[in-house]
C-alpha cells in the first residue's frame, strides 16, 4: 500500500486510499487569507497573527483526503488586485506612497476647511451631564457646579515607548494597561468639557 499526501488546506497528512472515507479528512475549503500580519481562512473567518497559531487552526470541513494538486489561490486584498491589474496593463500609472500621502493630506485639508465654521459639540452622557475632557478624568459633571478643585487630572498627555506607558507631566509609569489606567492623576483644577471629534 502506497501512502499519499493530502493536498486539502489545513490537512497535509499522509493517507492510504484504502482507508479514505467521507469523513477521514478535516480541512478548510479556503481560500487562505494573508493580509498585512493577518493569517487565516475565509471559509470559517478565523484570523490569527502568529504562524504557529495559523498552522494549528483546525479544519472546519469534513470530507475525503485527496492528492489532487491545488492552485495556489489565496484571498487577495484590493491592493494586491490593483497591483496585478497595473502589471497586466502597463498603460496604467501606479501611484507612489508620496501620491497617496499627498492626496490624503489634501482630503484632510478640504474636510477641515468645510468643518471650520461648524460650532463645537460637547460630549454629554444620557443624563445630559458634560463629560470632562481632562486627561485621566473623563467623568461626568454639571457645568453649573464646577468647583475650583473638583477635577483630578493630568495636565499633559500620556506617552508610550516600547511597552512602557507613562504620563508626561509627572512621569508616573507602568508596563501594564490595567495598572497604567489606575495611576492617580497629579493635578487638581476645574473640569473642562470634552468635544466630539469632527
Amino acid at each position: 500500500m502506497v501512502s499519499k499526501k493530502c493536498t486539502n488546506l489545513g490537512c497535509q497528512k499522509d493517507f492510504l486510499e484504502e482507508e479514505n472515507t467521507d469523513i477521514a479528512c478535516r480541512y478548510h475549503a479556503g481560500p487562505v487569507i494573508f493580509h498585512d500580519v493577518k493569517k487565516g481562512y475565509s471559509c470559517c473567518n478565523v484570523i490569527v497573527y502568529d504562524w504557529d497559531e495559523f498552522s494549528q487552526i483546525p479544519g472546519c470541513q469534513r470530507g475525503r483526503h485527496t492528492d489532487v494538486k491545488r492552485s495556489s489561490d489565496f484571498w487577495k486584498s484590493s491592493t494586491v488586485g490593483n497591483a496585478e491589474r497595473s502589471i497586466q496593463n502597463p498603460g496604467v500609472k501606479i501611484k507612489t506612497i508620496e501620491d497617496f500621502d499627498r492626496e490624503l493630506e489634501e482630503k484632510r485639508k478640504k474636510e477641515a476647511e468645510e468643518r471650520k465654521n461648524e460650532p463645537p459639540v460637547i460630549c454629554t452622557n444620557e443624563a445630559g451631564l458634560y463629560i470632562c475632557g481632562n486627561f485621566g478624568c473623563n467623568k461626568p459633571y454639571d457645568p453649573n457646579e464646577n468647583p475650583e478643585e473638583g477635577c483630578l487630572y493630568h495636565p499633559s498627555g500620556p506617552g508610550f515607548h516600547d511597552l512602557r506607558k507613562f504620563w508626561t507631566c509627572c512621569n508616573r509609569q507602568s508596563w501594564d494597561w490595567d495598572e497604567f489606567s489606575k495611576i492617580e492623576p497629579c493635578t487638581r483644577g476645574i473640569h473642562k468639557p470634552k468635544y466630539k471629534k469632527k
